[in-house]
This record gives structure tokens, sequence and C-alpha cells, in this order.
């Protein structure tokens, strides 16, 4: 998991052309996920990249928000920001004890957001309890498929789970 996020953090290429630009760490809470890619962000930060960080449920919260009539930031005006960034990270995607939140809502909103990144191969970065299976499950197989791959070389992050 450290060797991957300092790949990330570098912005080196890999020895192995293989169309990965992000990573997902996945993981048990309590293991350093949120803190090892919080010092990914902060270093490409300092190397003067647009960077922005997103915890999974305050996102959550600002989208619906976004639905009322009386709100102040639009629900594109979200998408666009998370979509465009350079380098996004997303802080805590998905709990299973949680999934009672994630709705046909919440999924159209992760879709895009990272559809955008996909099709515009945006640098992402995202943290979650979540296993491979569990993502799939939760997200489906639109999202799954662009964040992980169904295929080994078909989405665009790394699987990486602790050792």
């Amino acid at each position: 998991m450290y060797d991957a996020c300092r790949w990330l953090a570098s912005n080196e290429t890999l020895p192995e052309p293989d169309g990965k630009f992000g990573l997902v760490l996945s993981g048990p809470v309590g293991i350093g996920k949120s803190s090892l890619a919080a010092c990914v962000l902060m270093e490409r930060a300092r190397r003067g990249q647009g960077v922005m960080f997103i915890d999974f449920n305050d996102l959550l919260n600002k989208a619906r928000k976004s639905q009322r009539p009386d709100t102040e930031v639009h629900y594109d005006e979200i998408v666009s920001a998370a979509g465009d960034i350079p380098f996004l990270l997303v802080d805590d995607m998905g709990d299973m004890a949680r999934r009672a939140d994630i709705t046909d809502f919440t999924r159209e909103l992760v879709y895009d957001i990272i559809r955008k990144r996909f099709d515009f191969l945006r640098e992402t970065l995202i943290t979650t309890n979540l296993t491979a299976e569990q993502f799939r499950e939760m997200f489906d197989d639109r999202i799954y498929r662009r964040v992980h791959g169904i295929e080994e070389d078909d989405g665009m992050c790394f699987w990486v789970e602790p050792t």
C-alpha cells in the first residue's frame, strides 16, 4: 500500500504501460488508508497540482442539499468541481454499515463524477472499507468497471489491499 501511494505521490510513470491513473486503498478501519492518502494529496499540492479532498459522506450531504430549490450550490457544480480537478481524493467511499445511504441518486452522482474523471484521465485516489466485490455490489457495474475494471486493464485505478 505504501509503495502504491509513493508512486501516485511522485507522479511517476509505471514501468509497464497499463493505463491506470489512480488508486483505491481498500481495507479495514484504522490501518492508515486516509493518512496515506492525505500525504499523497499534500505532496501533489506541494508540487503545484490542483487537488481536492472530498469526504464521501459530506459529498452525499451536499449533493442532497443541491436538490433543494433554495440551494446555493447546484448538482452540476458539484460534479464539475469533483470531475475537473486534476487530482481528487475521495475518502471513506462506501461503508457496509451505511449501505442504505447508497440510493439511485447516490449512484448517479458517483457515476457522473467517476465517468468524467475516467473519460478525461483525471488522477483519482479513493479510500474505502469495502472489498472489491462489496464495492461492485454497492455501486453497480457501471461505476465498478470504470474504477476497478472487469478485465485487468480496463479500470482507471489499481485496487490495493493491505498485505
